[in-house]
């Protein structure tokens, strides 16, 4: 009987003790013929075998029936990955790290991690990055198949991705005589990829049909190791950064998830995008690259291959894009390619208030809570208020399904941790040094109607006349619907006096101002959570809250509330029974508030989309 010809591409030098098990039991099998590009080899193998160089092994590789590669982690198998690139085969992995096998090693990185392997490159430096990540997921999936001998190489397989076991083998080494002939004609008869090049090679594929052919091919191809992959959607942010509470939430979530996600998931910012009537998701690399500031010309807006394992999640509120994609099928074609959708929910607010929103958000807002109640698998709210409200606003719609998960998950804080505005400039503390004269109240939020700012200033202008001597400082940019309440601010006789609005700060000064209020004010009149409670909370600092019910959900004990009225007066009284419990240190303490830090939350959070 005829044996079947197995090309062995490997470097041969003397001393092969290792694998000349391994050549001697498929000796009995095959018509065996070595593929070097070293001039030193074994002399035990070149007296039994054939030896071929790789020139001629590209001119007649279609003579051999089998071809079996052996990586190792050495610059001198560097030749085969290109080799192998071009000629599938079957691959003995010697070595899990294969650094030493490319010369450019960071588009490899880029395969491999995406932006966490840069992001880490800067913080840890090149040499320890390197050595960490395994540089073998092109070489194994380039392959017909692997063998491992080493169970420990398995672990670190099943650690770093999910695998296709069927193109994987564990061969103990007790076992190569018995198991390796099986192993390699399994995987040639029952291998796909096999079966799809045969046929492939009967076709006459014209030149301008290749580029399309080839992409078909591989998506009918499986992955023998793949990763799984969070699209985190940042399309606003990656636009621009507004500095609201939203995108610092975006921020937080997105810098936290890049370091603890399990080490077989990526996270990759993305972007939605209208290319000619066509939505698409596009990887953010170009912004991820100002933000995280890391520098890499080979990375680029590329679009995203949507693959199993995948999950789109969308932090930020991207009301238009997210509804015209929608239009088009855009969610529905993530759902047929398999991707887990999640939304986060922050609040339902334009709904519940729309005299507080500019015309028109309303009916936005409701569109895009019924696109996200129709397309997701699992919605994240911020807090059991917006759980209610959304499942109100759902079933009243006629949206809410068996199938459909919405949980809630309470945001972190950790301001310091989140790059938000660098530095900490003179002006800003010339103004701390006129505001900490005097005992203030502190107040954060973006400037809107709904935020309680006129009845707040108003109440403090009945403090001050009646002779209470404290300052009241706004912290937050100017909204929507609030311009004579700006001019009002802009022209007040108290300003920068007793009287500040602040606008944009540093972290740095936001945490001086936070730990020196005498007490933070939130007089919201409705949020889907209220962010500083957890900000004062954090910094201890005491605080007086609109007695509404998220902010009882989120403070309980931990805060005074005052009363749910418009009424300035009845608030200037809540104010100063306050101060008197707290000369008294009578006043509830925001030690009792029970947060999460940023991290605490991600923990959670990948719970929920993995």
């Amino acid at each position: 009987m005829t044996k079947l010809k197995l090309a062995y591409i490997s470097p041969l030098h003397k001393g092969l003790n290792d694998i000349k098990e391994i050549i001697f039991s498929l000796e009995k099998h095959y018509d065996m013929t070595f593929v070097i590009e070293q001039d030193s080899i074994d002399e035990e193998i070149a007296s039994k075998f054939k030896i071929i160089r790789v020139d001629d092994f590209l001119q007649k590789f279609r003579d051999f029936d089998r071809v079996l590669y052996q990586f190792e982690n050495s610059c001198f198998h560097r030749y085969m990955v290109n080799l192998l690139e071009e000629i599938p085969g079957i691959i003995i992995l010697k070595d899990f790290y294969l650094y030493n096998l490319f010369d450019n090693i960071l588009e490899e990185l880029e395969i491999e991690e995406g932006i966490r392997g840069f992001i880490r490159l800067k913080k840890y430096g090149k040499e320890q990055v390197i050595k960490s990540v395994p540089f073998n997921y092109k070489i194994i999936n380039n392959s017909l198949g692997v063998i491992v001998h080493s169970e420990e190489l398995f672990n670190l397989l099943e650690k770093f991705y999910f695998l296709n076991r069927e193109e994987i083998r564990f061969i103990p080494n007790h076992k190569i005589a018995e198991d390796y002939y099986l192993t390699i004609e399994n995987f040639y008869r029952y291998n796909r990829t096999v079966e799809l090049l045969k046929f492939s090679s009967k076709l006459n594929i014209q030149n301008d049909k290749i580029e399309r052919f080839s992409y078909i091919l591989s998506r009918n191809l499986k992955k023998i190791i793949s990763k799984g992959k969070i699209l985190f959607d940042c399309s606003v942010l990656s636009k621009t950064d507004a500095k609201t509470g939203i995108q610092r939430v975006v921020k937080a979530e997105l810098k936290y998830l890049l370091e603890m996600v399990p080490q077989n998931t990526l996270v990759e910012p993305v972007r939605l995008l209208n290319e000619k009537g066509i939505w698409t998701l596009k990887y953010a690399r170009e912004w991820s690259k100002k933000f995280f500031e890391f520098d890499y010309e080979g990375m680029g807006d590329t679009s995203v291959f949507f693959e199993e394992n995948s999950v789109y999640y969308a932090p930020d509120l991207n009301h238009r894009e997210i509804i015209d994609a929608h239009k088009t099928g855009f969610y529905h074609y993530l759902k047929l390619m398999g991707i887990k959708i999640v939304f986060l929910v922050y609040d339902l607010l334009p709904i519940e208030f729309p005299q507080y929103f500019p015309s028109g958000l309303k009916e936005l807002h409701e569109n895009w809570c019924e696109v996200v109640l129709k397309v997701s698998d699992e919605i994240i709210c911020n807090s059991k208020a917006t759980v209610d409200s959304l499942i109100k606003f759902g079933r009243e719609k006629g949206l809410l399904r068996k199938n459909l998960k919405i949980k809630w998950l309470q945001l972190g804080c950790d301001i310091k941790s989140v790059k938000h505005i660098d530095g900490l400039k003179g002006e800003d503390l010339n103004i701390f040094n006129q505001i900490k004269q005097k005992p203030y109240f502190l107040m954060v939020s973006t400037i809107e109607p709904r935020k309680g700012h006129s009845q707040v200033l108003k109440a403090f202008e009945f403090l001050w006349q009646k002779g209470l001597d404290y300052n009241l400082v706004f912290v937050g940019k100017e909204g929507w619907m609030v311009d004579e309440l700006v001019k009002y601010m802009e022209n007040h006789p108290e300003r920068e006096k007793r009287f500040f609005w602040l606008g944009y700060v540093s972290d740095d000064l936001l945490e001086f101002l936070y730990k020196n209020a005498s007490a933070t004010i939130i007089a919201s009149e409705g949020e889907g959570f209220g962010l500083s409670i957890i900000e004062s909370a954090y910094y201890k600092t005491p605080i007086i809250a609109r007695d509404i019910p998220v902010f009882r959900e989120v403070a309980g004990e931990g805060a005074y509330y005052f009363r749910n009225t418009k009424d300035a007066e009845l608030l200037t009284e809540d104010v100063i029974k306050w101060i008197s419990l707290y000369n008294e240190n009578k006043h509830p303490k925001p030690d009792a508030i029970k947060w999460m830090t940023w991290r605490e939350h991600t923990e959670r959070l990948i719970e929920i989309l993995l």
